[in-house]
């Protein structure tokens, strides 16, 4: 497939996607990003069409980018990776060298499940995080999509003392935290 032609990797891709993996959960659950990455040295976009499950958001980065010692939160995050310059592949120059990276949701699913990918690093542990109850995600939208608003349901956490895990959830009966 060409890369550097966006209609065609997203609709190709989309729809190949949708033909081997169409089910509820895939409907439900699954994120599809569209990623820029701009050659510097070519002026030329090239275009890589992503799909995945959980939406990890990479606290390391985010750490790294923060320029005061707020706490992180999702939409932060989301802002921080949505657009990086770094090193990376250049597919049309074959090789590495610093690129402008741009990631943009193209479509977002019906239930918004994330991680916080910590890789490793138990410092990271200590970092502020807040959980906002409504997270919009429109500003990290490739396409214009029906107003996407999530609402926090659960939460599930790694109990350092004893390595469990510790989910906390709003009930649909009383609305109440458990």
């Amino acid at each position: 497939m060409n890369h550097t032609d966006k209609e065609q990797v997203t609709k190709i891709s989309f729809e190949d996607f949708l033909k081997s993996n169409e089910s509820i959960i895939s409907t439900n659950f699954f994120w599809f990003e569209l990623k820029t990455q701009r050659c510097t040295e070519r002026n030329q976009d090239l275009y890589y069409f992503n799909s995945y499950e959980t939406f990890e958001l990479d606290l390391a980065y985010c750490l790294s980018q923060r320029n005061n010692n707020n706490p992180l939160t999702i939409a932060t995050c989301l802002q921080f990776q949505s657009y990086k310059n770094q090193k990376s592949f250049c597919e049309l120059c074959n090789s590495y060298h610093q690129m402008n990276i741009n990631n943009k949701i193209y479509y977002s699913p019906n239930y918004f499940v994330f991680s916080l990918n910590r890789e490793g690093n138990h410092n990271l542990l200590n970092i502020p995080f807040y959980l906002e109850y409504n997270i919009d995600i429109d500003p990290f939208l490739e396409a214009k999509q029906s107003f996407k608003k999530y609402e926090l349901h659960a939460v599930v956490s790694l109990n350092r003392n004893n390595n469990k895990y510790v989910c906390f959830g709003q009930s649909p009966v009383d609305s109440k935290w458990y």
